[in-house]
């Protein structure tokens, strides 16, 4: 169609017409827009990670519109990310049969962490904002060291807090991997070491297994990663009724005086219920005047407190 012509168009349209057109049979091969993500195969896969200590990398599909747009925020993050020296990158499972089965990919698209070779799930969002936040994350010490004497609260998230001479090889791997599930603090001190989880507004409750295994750490903090007595609320509902637990819903009279003010009246009797049934039940509190209309389809109309 094109005739004697063809060698006159410019480059990039000549790209273009070979990306958009292929069907035309020009014989230019597509030429990708230039990006950070390296793209891996089975062969090249472990002596790339042999290479580079961090990495994410994503297995994707290109045949799946939600993979497609997770690879350009992918992307992004990865220009994001280039200051740090973490690498993002690719593998097209629909090719790299063998790697997908590899690392177990039921899905797209399917994200791995890797430091030193050794993988751990991503749990992020899907955003180049959220994937990058993740990351630097999870470059930042996983324990943070506090002064002798001192006693760390919760912030927003629940703290696992080790009071001992030195930091113990299973609370730096169980810090490790799950560090985005809570804060982890180290307060150097003399004697026996001990450590305790502690959630805003409530007493630290002592773990009375061994500090050295990493694995009855993290048991300790799936068993105790909510609150005694926490707000169920839209963020929270999920991980409340996925528990393991029951849970006691109390739906306090909220009036004038705000949330804040009856879950501080309600918490000393509201606490001591979820102390006792602590091993088999959750109590909760909800902002009744903000989740009028849910609490009300779920319950019919209700006569406060109930």
């Amino acid at each position: 169609v094109f005739g004697s012509s063809l060698c006159a168009i410019p480059i990039m349209l000549l790209q273009i017409v070979a990306v958009c057109f292929p069907v035309l049979g020009l014989g230019v091969p597509v030429v990708s827009v230039s990006t950070p993500v390296v793209s891996v195969s089975a062969h090249t896969l472990d002596k790339f990670l042999a290479g580079n200590y961090h990495a994410l990398v994503h297995f994707s599909a290109p045949w799946c519109g939600t993979s497609k747009k997770f690879a350009l925020e992918f992307n992004m993050a990865a220009e994001n990310l280039e200051s740090t020296g973490v690498k993002l990158v690719q593998v097209d499972a629909t090719r790299e049969t063998a790697l997908a089965a590899k690392y177990d990919i039921k899905g797209f698209p399917s994200v791995i962490w890797f430091v030193g070779g050794k993988k751990s799930n991503y749990d992020g969002g899907r955003t180049a904002n959220a994937i990058t936040e993740w990351v630097k994350l999870m470059l930042d010490p996983a324990i943070i060291e506090t002064s002798p004497g001192s006693s760390p609260t919760a912030d927003g998230k629940p703290a696992l807090v080790l009071y001992a001479d030195t930091i113990s090889a299973g609370f730096e791997e169980a810090a490790r991997a799950n560090r985005r599930k809570a804060s982890w603090k180290f307060v150097p001190s003399s004697g026996q070491s001990k450590m305790v989880i502690v959630h805003a507004n409530e007493d630290p409750f002592e773990f009375s297994g061994s500090t050295e295994d990493a694995e009855e750490i993290t048991n300790f903090l799936k068993d105790n990663l909510l609150p005694m007595f926490g707000n169920l609320d839209g963020d929270t509902f999920e991980k409340y009724v996925t528990a393991g637990k029951g849970v006691v819903w109390s739906l306090l009279p909220i009036g004038e005086a705000g949330l804040d003010a009856i879950q501080t009246k309600y918490r000393p009797i509201m606490g001591e219920v979820a102390k006792k049934f602590r091993d088999k039940f959750f109590v909760t509190y909800t902002d009744v005047v903000k989740l009028k209309e849910p609490v009300e389809k779920m319950f019919g109309p209700i006569k406060y407190p109930a």
